[in-house]
């Protein structure tokens, strides 16, 4: 019996035509192809297939180049923190490449377009609109500040106009009865002043009518000390 060409678990791929490589998973006979194998792509897993041994080739890839792809599939996993810098270098040069050669990130849409910038910007704008706030939060403050030192002064004012009202109440009565006694001694007086006139004429005794003239002449000295006195 024939030794077969590979066993199960041989990296194979074929030898011309359409590319396919793999695992061989299993064999087959057929009365037209004696010889044939079961080939899993190692490049889309579960997908197999049949072909004859003519058609395979063995893989022996050397152990120090797998090593290597390995490698460099290890750092091209490598995760990139994408922060400030690296998006300043993308926007003024529309890609970065590793120090390695292993990774590229390109970016058309931050080309000449720094975010950084954009927020720099947004921040001092910001700046400005909040020291125009804080001013006009001032002034709103002054002004209602100095409503409320008007407010009390007004009220200082109505308390001291309601005083001064009492006193000029009080006055008024004071003024009244002065000026109600004014008139009582000045009826009294011109009382006194008819009655002297009245005596001069009259022809009454001559002593009778001084003695009468010096009565009514002391009643008038005394109402004209009295309504003198209520003037001051």
């Amino acid at each position: 019996m024939t030794q077969p060409k590979f066993k199960l678990g041989d990296l194979v791929r074929k030898t011309k035509g359409s590319q396919w490589s793999g695992i061989v998973v299993g064999t087959y006979s057929t009365e037209l192809t004696p010889e044939g194998y079961a080939v899993e792509s190692s490049t889309e897993k579960g997908s197999v297939q049949i072909y004859p041994v003519g058609a395979l080739e063995e893989v022996t890839a050397p152990v120090e180049s797998l090593q290597e792809e390995v490698e460099r599939l290890r750092k091209a996993s490598v995760p990139i923190c994408i922060g400030q810098p690296l998006i300043q270098i993308l926007a003024t040069e529309g890609q970065w490449i590793s120090m390695d050669g292993q990774s590229l990130i390109a970016a058309d849409c931050l080309f000449r377009k720094d975010p950084y910038i954009e927020l720099e910007k947004a921040w001092q704008e910001a700046g400005v609109l909040r020291q125009d706030n804080e001013h006009h939060v001032n002034r709103c403050y002054a002004a209602e500040k100095a409503r409320n030192e008007a407010q009390e002064e007004v009220k200082r004012m109505a308390e001291r106009l309601s005083q001064t009202d009492l006193d000029v109440a009080h006055y008024a009565r004071l003024c009244d009865g002065k000026d109600r006694e004014i008139a009582m001694l000045s009826r009294q007086i011109a009382a006194a002043i008819d009655m002297e006139d009245a005596l001069a004429a009259s022809f009454l005794c001559p002593i009778v009518q001084s003695k009468e003239l010096e009565c009514f002449s002391a009643m008038r000295d005394t109402a004209l000390k009295a309504w003198q006195h209520s003037l001051e």
